[in-house]
């Protein structure tokens, strides 16, 4: 990929001008859908709809074709028929349009015919850069744009997005704004016939608004280039791929859904790991790392202290750790002293800090400092801190906001574990991305930085 490629491809997610061809007056067309989605999303550019049997959409001006725009066009977006597709991409082409979001399905992915109609489609675009066909639409937090078919609408933060399924990544998107994860970029890439997942990684790799990178993939067209651009991510910032595909069942599934060619299981296994690309193997996986990732210093050691309020969750918590690989840090008698002031005569005295059921809030945050402070700790799991109980909101958020304050004292990741649902609570809602909801995942995840930590060390040295 050419440096003036990854310089242009800022365009693409934050263009100036946006043509969107295929804009209609039915609610029930995507090209009304996409339309009122960017409208909605408060765009902050100029949008240019294109229908030669309409004047007006949702309130604003519509144009005959993308000739009688009067401006210089950045990104179109095309939401047309595939048999309409190639004549607007030769408009695009002469009208000196810089990006094409091909919507529209029908190609390389109903087989050779298809296939076909891809390549001539790339012949025609000249100098225009391609995402898809077969795409869901793009999203960019900075410029408010939300050009995609979902109504998922996740909060501004780190997290960049490049999924080979529309569907399931924008569904990604609407979880994620669930648990307070914050995203950056998405392009639901399709096809691939132009723009590749490499394309995408080069720019991100240096993307300042980018510092965690997320893909959903079924298949590479390219492994070897995939890797060098993964690389590219991994020296500078996280990389979590999700892969599909696994089994044969899925590589089928994969070649009739965006025309991938899935690759052998144990063959990404290793590459990914010598690439420092952080797999995650579940739906539900590929969102604990975001928010850990996103959240959290990375662990600089494998030395956990589990802080727990009931003495079952601490021995599930240290099976756990111990497991995955976490050394349950022995505490001095310096610290052992130091809670032994604060928690009954009868606590554990050892690491899991069982709190005997303290109903004192001072004393739980006053041993999680003490465990953040420890030059002996690298990591902290806090399991039923934050508790849920309906009577608790108010001590709740006031563990969560002095947690969010440690964390940033001591640069060390500190995960809680909520166990139980008992409330809402528009400050803890807001703050989700540092809660799991098990042990299990909020130990998975930190695992997963970790390894990543070592492996960045690995590159510094070498």
């Amino acid at each position: 990929m050419s440096k003036e490629l990854v310089q242009d491809m800022r365009l693409l997610f934050e263009p100036n001008v946006l043509a969107f061809v295929g804009a209609s007056n039915n609610p029930g067309k995507w090209g009304h859908r996409i339309l009122r989605n960017i409208l909605n999303g408060g765009f902050r550019g100029s949008v240019f709809p294109v229908n030669p049997r309409a004047r007006e959409i949702l309130g604003i001006r519509v144009f005959p074709n993308l000739s009688s725009i009067p401006k210089s066009i950045d990104t179109a977006i095309i939401c047309t028929p595939a048999e309409q597709t190639l004549e607007i991409v030769r408009e695009c082409a002469r009208c000196g349009v810089k990006f094409a979001v091909v919507i529209s399905a029908g190609f390389s992915e109903i087989g050779e015919s298809g296939r076909q109609a891809e390549i001539e489609m790339v012949k025609a675009a000249g100098k225009c850069r391609l995402v898809g066909p077969n795409t869901m639409g793009i999203m960019s937090a900075k410029n408010s744009l939300y050009a995609y078919m979902s109504l998922a609408k996740p909060r501004p933060g780190p997290v960049s997005f490049i999924s080979q399924s529309g569907n399931l990544g924008t569904q990604i998107l609407g979880r994620g704004q669930k648990q307070a994860i914050g995203f950056s970029r998405f392009v639901s890439i399709g096809n691939e016939a132009d723009l590749s997942v490499a394309d995408y990684l080069s720019f991100l790799a240096n993307d300042e608004s980018t510092g965690v990178v997320l893909s959903y993939l079924e298949g590479l067209k390219d492994a070897r280039t995939f890797l060098e651009s993964a690389s590219r991510v991994t020296s500078q910032k996280p990389l979590i791929v999700f892969k599909a595909g696994r089994t044969e069942a899925g590589a089928r599934a994969a070649r009739s859904h965006c025309g991938a060619l899935a690759s052998r299981d144990s063959i990404c296994d290793g590459a990914f790991l010598q690439s420092g690309i952080v797999r995650a193997s579940t739906t539900e996986e590929i969102l604990d790392l975001a928010k850990a990732f996103s959240s959290f210093p990375l662990p600089r050691g494998k030395r956990v202290a589990i802080l727990t309020w009931g003495g079952g969750w601490g021995v599930i918590g240290a099976d756990i750790c111990h497991e995955i690989g976490f050394e349950l840090t022995k505490l001095s008698n310096k610290t052992i002293d130091k809670i032994d002031r604060l928690l009954p005569p009868y606590w554990s005295r050892g690491n899991p800090i069982d709190l005997a059921g303290s109903l004192s809030p001072e004393n739980h945050l006053e041993c999680l400092e003490i465990l953040a402070k420890s030059d002996e700790v690298d990591l902290v799991l806090a399991l039923g801190t934050i508790s849920g109980f309906p009577d608790s909101s108010e001590q709740d958020e006031n563990f969560l906001r002095r947690t969010i304050e440690l964390i940033g004292e001591y640069k060390k990741p500190i995960a809680l574990v909520k166990t139980f649902e008992g409330y809402e609570s528009e400050f803890i809602d807001n703050h989700g991305y540092l809660i799991f909801p098990g042990p299990e995942r909020a130990a998975a995840a930190l695992w997963k930085m970790y390894e990543y930590y070592v492996f960045r060390n690995r590159i510094k040295e070498r």
